[in-house]
């Protein structure tokens, strides 16, 4: 995912596109599926977010650079999945529009409006409010993502190195003796454990 979020910093939404779709082939089922463990249930919602973004990202991608209407399917079961998640709901207006669906985009919109107002007591987002006001114009709407990328943690004297315990860890990895070994590594978020 990161490397597809730098080839699309740098106008290669092709590449970008090749790489998420190579990511989500990579996918097989839900995550961590069948481990019960504390880590695994802890874990598993930070990997569904994941897959999730990955999945607005490549979909993000083929509208850029592919016709809109062979992605409004996927869309519309995924705003199903996860009607809460609204840039699923942005991608799904976008892509109607784009396949010269202005009406069915701008119900879409206003059923997207209706269920935050009934369901959260709030208004779209302000990308969203802006892909409507772009569809009524009849201008065409900007498809770049509206995330802000998340900052490292402040450094740390722990941040870097750790010879001593990648040492350990290769150890216990590549010991003789029959089991498979298993390891957690844990930490601050963002360090690149």
């Amino acid at each position: 995912h990161l490397q597809a979020a730098e080839q699309q910093a740098r106008g290669q939404t092709r590449r970008a596109l090749e790489l998420l779709t190579t990511a989500r082939a990579a996918w097989s089922g839900p995550p961590l599926s069948g481990v019960t463990e504390h880590f695994a249930v802890m874990a598993r919602p930070a990997i569904d977010e994941l897959w999730l973004t990955v999945v607005e990202d490549g979909l993000a991608a083929a509208l850029e650079v592919g016709p809109a209407d062979v992605v409004v399917r996927e869309l519309r079961s995924l705003v199903r999945d996860h009607p809460m998640r609204e840039p699923l709901h942005r991608l799904l207006v976008l892509a109607l529009h784009k396949s010269d669906r202005r009406a069915d985009a701008l119900a879409a919109y206003r059923q997207t409006r209706e269920l935050l107002r009934d369901e959260l007591g709030i208004d779209p987002s302000p990308a969203l409010q802006r892909l409507q006001r772009q569809i009524l114009a009849g201008g065409e709407p900007d498809n770049r993502p509206t995330r802000v990328p998340a900052e490292l943690p402040r450094r740390s004297p722990l941040f870097v190195g750790r010879q001593t315990e990648l040492a350990q860890l290769a150890s216990l990895l590549t010991s003789p003796g029959g089991r498979s070994p298993v390891a957690v590594v844990t930490g601050m978020a963002g360090v690149g454990k």
